[in-house]
């Protein structure tokens, strides 16, 4: 299917964004995203790599028009959502997860087996946890410290693929009660650069006081 430049600016708009929000996520020029929304520019890398761009920002090309794919955002909810979550993963086999803001010291058993789960089958994990955190399961080597004041109760978000998922509790309570799953290549590019800056330059535990370890 040919993709028209009315079809890409209308894309842009359905997202409620700006050429120069396109050119910025791109780190292409603005005048370039211009020509090709106005239909100065009609093929070429550039184009592709805008349409690619655009379907990752959850929009989805048909035959005379665009629309929001909900398929890129998937929610898991209720008591066991987590569990889910993890489940997912577990069924990816991906090289490797990354987890910041995770507090293992308030993980119940069935978390537990499922990171011990993950690590038997050779999936890399490594995480940013609060700033003198020690109660860590997995080897020494796969978390840092958070600078201080960056970490938040609660907050805990999950990278790996072309996946970025958010775990959300209530406040005042620490079992998630929703997950929220975003499929988007760019989005998690950016985590992960944004995890691997902090990650470069932090220091981590040299002990363990956790009496259970999965690694």
């Amino acid at each position: 299917m040919k993709i028209t430049h009315h079809q890409i600016s209308a894309a842009i708009s359905l997202l409620g964004m700006t050429k120069k929000d396109i050119a910025d996520g791109l780190q292409k020029s603005q005048t370039t995203v211009n020509a090709i929304a106005n239909g100065q520019i009609t093929k070429g890398k550039s184009k592709t790599e805008i349409i690619e761009y655009l379907e990752n920002l959850d929009i989805e090309f048909v035959d005379g028009g665009v629309r929001r794919n909900p398929r890129l955002i998937t929610e898991y909810e209720g008591n066991d959502c987590y569990i889910e979550f993890l489940d997912d993963i577990i069924s990816e086999k991906p090289k490797e997860v990354l987890f910041s803001g995770s507090d293992e010291s308030l993980s119940p058993s069935t978390v537990i087996e499922k990171n011990k789960n993950m690590a038997n089958i050779g999936i890399k994990m490594r995480s940013l946890i609060k700033n003198g955190d020690t109660y860590v399961m997995g080897d020494l080597g796969s978390y840092r410290w958070m600078p201080e004041g960056m970490f938040v109760e609660g907050d805990i978000k999950i990278i790996y693929g072309d996946y970025t998922a958010y775990s959300i509790s209530r406040p005042g309570e620490t079992q998630a009660y929703k997950v929220v799953k975003f499929k988007h290549q760019y989005m998690a590019e950016d985590n992960r650069r944004h995890f691997n800056l902090i990650w470069d330059s932090a220091d981590g535990p040299k002990l363990s006081t956790s009496e259970i370890r999965y690694a």
